[in-house]
């Protein structure tokens, strides 16, 4: 799901925040296993607002034309009609209530209501950072500020990227619930919002692995975990492959 992704930012922003804003404090908060936990909880608490989607059903729509088809009968060419199927579609919907309460608590828990509180800690961050001129008595001091600085730049392509999704989502839902909008248009502004929507949907796609390479080129912190976790792999592997010859 996409609130895990955006869920997942809040909670390295809030890291950072921790560790800029309270240096000497909480720092069980930066046990890997309480994080871990944190994650978990975060994650099962997501699927659990998410439980509206059980009320999704798969609509089967059959479209049929008529064909008219001459038949020889008695002497005499006789046009009969029939009805054949032209395609099947199918839908996974729900009631109008469901879909837009689904739309809202979407936009609200994928994109307002991380970016409300990732600006907030940044405005923190920003300010005991740049604008404290007292020295921060954090260690690795310029480690940790790259890696900050990593993180605000992370959050800020994710407003740019899903602020623009959310407003067509928003548009979407307007249009297609009002009746006085539909009846006035012709077809070309429902077909420039989803040219639109389809642009954006697949930026937003691509920014959820971006993000993975982003860090991976410039975070240090975050490249050295990823290349330890394929150190412990090809050990593994390598462990494994010895015990089985041995065998």
């Amino acid at each position: 799901s996409l609130h895990y992704s955006s869920w997942m930012t809040v909670i390295v922003t809030f890291d950072r925040f921790m560790t800029i804003h309270f240096p000497s404090r909480f720092i069980f908060l930066r046990n890997k296993k309480l994080i871990s936990l944190i994650i978990v909880l975060i994650f099962i608490l997501l699927t659990i607002i998410d439980i509206e989607n059980a009320f999704y059903y798969l609509l089967i729509t059959y479209d049929y034309q008529n064909v008219t088809k001459s038949e020889f009968y008695n002497g005499t060419w006789i046009n009969n009609t029939y009805l054949e199927l032209n395609s099947i579609s199918k839908a996974c919907t729900a009631s109008s209530d469901i879909l837009i309460s689904s739309d809202i608590i979407s936009i609200i828990l994928r994109t307002y209501l991380p970016i409300l509180i990732m600006v907030s800690l940044d405005i923190f961050i920003i300010k005991d950072v740049y604008l404290s001129k007292k020295r921060l008595k954090i260690r690795n001091h310029k480690k940790e500020m790259n890696f900050t600085l990593i993180v605000m730049l992370t959050n800020l392509l994710f407003f740019l990227v899903n602020g623009p999704l959310s407003i067509c989502y928003i548009l979407l839902n307007i249009y297609n619930y009002n009746k006085n909008l539909i009846e006035n248009d012709d077809g070309s502004f429902m077909i420039l919002l989803n040219f639109v929507f389809g642009i954006t949907v697949h930026i937003s796609y691509f920014y959820q692995s971006f993000a993975f390479f982003f860090n991976l080129l410039l975070n240090i912190l975050f490249r050295n975990e990823v290349l330890m976790l394929i150190r412990l792999k090809k050990r593994e592997n390598l462990l494994s492959k010895n015990i089985t010859l041995t065998q």
